[in-house]
């Protein structure tokens, strides 16, 4: 079944983030709407209960973000499932909010920004992919700034485009250690749209020099996981890389 079959976007959906700057997504009732009343007592209600935080679990696990539905997120809610984790308060993704569900925010950025970076020139450590934009927000630090946030509404707005590219920082260890974009990531995401442009910086990679095993760049051990910053809101949050070798040096698209 196709997935905004089963997480329309919710009608008054917004992103938010508590005073702790942990990111909260909220879930629309689909089927925790036929979840039993609670009038009954005793056992009955007891189950009742069970069942209600069943429904209302596979509710934010179908609109969790496809990583972690592939089994990507390495936490101990892992060994739960998905939909025990959401029971528990483990996993607070759920559906974005109204707009265009499923499609990338390419643009809303400079265009000739990102015709510069289609292709990451000789020996540069940049490289652009389009990244789910939950991935990005999992990966960042938590932090929020109020004024940052009504600058990119304002933005988002007049119609006009963002001058910058969100990146991630890359230490050799696969870990981000720095981040532009958070507050981009989380208007976007609550407008409806699930990937964006996102520049690759890392510390070690040379992205032009990995065809060749002979080129003096030519980095042996390829990263596996890419891994969130510190003070992210969780910080041994974990993604496979996402660039293959074989791509490093491949152009650009938000396909």
């Amino acid at each position: 079944m196709p997935r905004n079959m089963l997480a329309p976007p919710a009608q008054n959906a917004l992103v938010t983030m508590d005073e702790d700057g942990n990111i909260n997504y909220p879930v629309t009732p689909i089927f925790s709407r036929f979840a039993p009343q609670p009038e009954a007592s005793g056992y009955q209600a007891t189950g009742n209960a069970v069942l209600a935080r069943l429904l209302k679990g596979i509710d934010a696990t179908i609109s969790m973000p496809r990583q972690a539905l592939m089994g990507r997120q390495t936490t101990p809610d892992d060994a739960m499932g998905f939909a025990g984790a959401a029971m528990t308060g483990g996993m607070p993704f759920g559906p974005v909010g109204e707009g265009v569900l499923g499609s990338s925010a390419v643009n809303l950025f400079n265009k000739a920004k990102l015709d510069r970076l289609k292709v990451p020139e000789y020996k540069s450590r940049e490289k652009l992919i389009e990244m789910p934009i939950r991935d990005f927000l999992a990966l960042a630090d938590k932090g929020f700034d109020e004024q940052k946030a009504k600058n990119v509404k304002a933005v988002l707005a007049s119609g006009k485009q963002f001058d910058d590219i969100p990146f991630l920082g890359v230490d050799r260890n696969g870990r981000v250690d720095s981040h532009e974009g958070r507050h981009r990531a989380m208007a976007l995401l609550e407008q409806g749209y699930e990937t964006m442009p996102v520049r690759i910086k890392h510390s070690d990679i040379r992205w032009s020099e990995q065809s060749d095993p002979k080129r003096f760049d030519y980095v042996k051990d390829w990263p596996i996981f890419l891994q969130a910053q510190s003070e992210a809101s969780n910080p041994n949050f974990k993604i496979p890389f996402p660039i293959l070798r074989e791509y490093a040096n491949a152009p650009y698209s938000a396909d």
